[in-house]
């Protein structure tokens, strides 16, 4: 078959659709959420022999390990399967689980979007320290259920960002429901009951006004700036994810070359061929950090800047064939 891209996918990630289409016969997909049904994987090891491990697609055709040239990790899903099986839970355990011993293996081809590499550089903590050391500016930030030190910190600021921490959402009736990020006057929140405070752990930052917002995507060593107008729609001035994205404007705008290179230093610095990162620019032209995203959306971006980041990230992915 010859050297291929390997993508770890789902059926229904129109950001791996388009990469896909500009890798054309040098890519192999697998949509995870199949390897029950008509996706496989397969090793077989023996002293004399360890080359017989592939992988093999809904088309039957095989790709074997030592020809992979490079792996893109966009947004797997869990295999799917008949509900009513009484071991439900180990079947799909096994299944995911034995498809990550396949990926922990490729310690020889290069990544973009290593899952575990990935978890490590999603920390909160790992990035604004991060972020900080390299020079960027970082909003005071908290993550606590003491009382004393939430009291502490509230009493320094006069408006708190209040962010997810790790959970994303929560379905409800049926209905995906994401958490966003929530404003509030310090006083207001020191008014709530002390147990209601620390019931759990609390991620905040103080809130920093914005000039304007910046969704920067990185790949490999090319930097992709886009400005978001989130202060000219009330409901995007402190989460811009509120309001529907075609009415925000969008648009790309060069980066002040000190920042470039602080963007290339932190994905250097953590191991990062890709990333998206939100920035905030003050109206007294200080930048500050929020967050990288080690495995970002960035097609909408695409889609209304008409930057090129899919064919960065296939020609990334193709200089490794």
């Amino acid at each position: 078959m010859g050297k291929k891209v390997l993508l770890i996918t789902n059926e229904e990630d129109p950001h791996a659709d388009i990469v896909i289409e500009l890798l054309g016969d040098d890519v192999f997909r697998i949509n995870t959420e199949r390897i029950l049904e008509s996706f496989y994987y397969s090793a077989y090891l023996s002293s004399s022999d360890i080359s017989d491990v592939y992988f093999k697609n809904s088309l039957d055709k095989r790709l074997y390990l030592n020809d992979i040239s490079s792996v893109y990790y966009r947004r797997p899903e869990k295999p799917t399967i008949d509900k009513d099986f009484d071991l439900n839970d180990i079947q799909v355990g096994e299944a995911w689980g034995g498809l990550y011993h396949f990926l922990q293996s490729l310690t020889d081809v290069p990544w973009m979007g290593h899952p575990f590499k990935d978890k490590i550089n999603s920390s909160r903590i790992l990035q604004l320290t991060t972020a900080s050391n390299l020079g960027f500016n970082i909003p005071n930030t908290l993550i606590s259920r003491d009382y004393d030190d939430i009291s502490k910190f509230l009493k320094k600021h006069d408006r708190i960002a209040i962010k997810p921490l790790h959970e994303r959402g929560k379905t409800l009736e049926g209905f995906w429901t994401p958490y966003f990020t929530e404003v509030r006057d310090s006083k207001k929140i020191l008014e709530l009951n002390s147990k209601t405070l620390v019931n759990t752990y609390n991620y905040m930052q103080e809130y920093i006004n914005k000039k304007r917002e910046w969704r920067i995507t990185i790949v490999g060593n090319k930097i992709f700036p886009c400005v978001i107008e989130s202060q000219k729609r009330e409901r995007a001035k402190f989460d811009w994810r509120k309001e529907d994205i075609d009415s925000l404007e969008h648009y790309y705008e060069k980066l002040p070359k000190n920042i470039e290179e602080k963007i290339l230093k932190y994905c250097k610095s953590l191991g990062l061929n890709f990333g998206a990162m939100d920035l905030i620019e003050t109206n007294s032209d200080e930048w500050y950090f929020l967050e990288c995203n080690p495995n970002g959306q960035w097609l909408w971006i695409e889609l209304i800047t008409k930057m090129r980041i899919s064919e960065s990230i296939a020609s990334w992915h193709m200089s490794h064939l």
